[in-house]
């Protein structure tokens, strides 16, 4: 998760350091979303980070607050959704996850087989 106020380079490089080191199957990165009535909510808005309510989404990298006035962290967040976005598009390390599947749930991974080769 990205986008906390707070929020350094340090802790870009230890979100991308983790999909690294642990290798998941894919990869889903969240926006940090501060619902109305919480405190964090009422922080970013007292501190006007919230710019862009049209795409107030949890997974939007378009959201008004995910952007900072440090260039060098913007550019740590964009090269982390980039490598993130490649990540996601190994196409081997999916159909791996997939034959895992059909292993453990033979019916359930037969299933994800035959549409992810429907996909291809």
């Amino acid at each position: 998760m990205v986008g906390f106020p707070n929020e350094n380079i340090e802790d870009i490089k230890e979100s991308r350091d983790f999909v690294v080191k642990n290798k998941p199957d894919f990869v889903v990165l969240s926006i940090l979303t501060p619902y109305p009535g919480t405190e964090m909510y009422n922080s970013i808005l007292k501190d006007n980070h919230i710019n862009d309510w049209e795409n107030f989404f949890h997974q939007s990298p378009k959201m008004g607050f995910f952007t900072s006035k440090d260039e060098k962290l913007n550019k740590a967040k964009e090269n982390l959704l980039n490598f993130i976005e490649n990540y996601n598009k190994n196409k081997l390390r999916l159909f791996l996850s997939l034959l895992k599947s059909m292993i453990k749930f033979p019916t359930q991974g037969l299933n994800k087989i035959l549409i992810y080769l429907q996909q291809s």
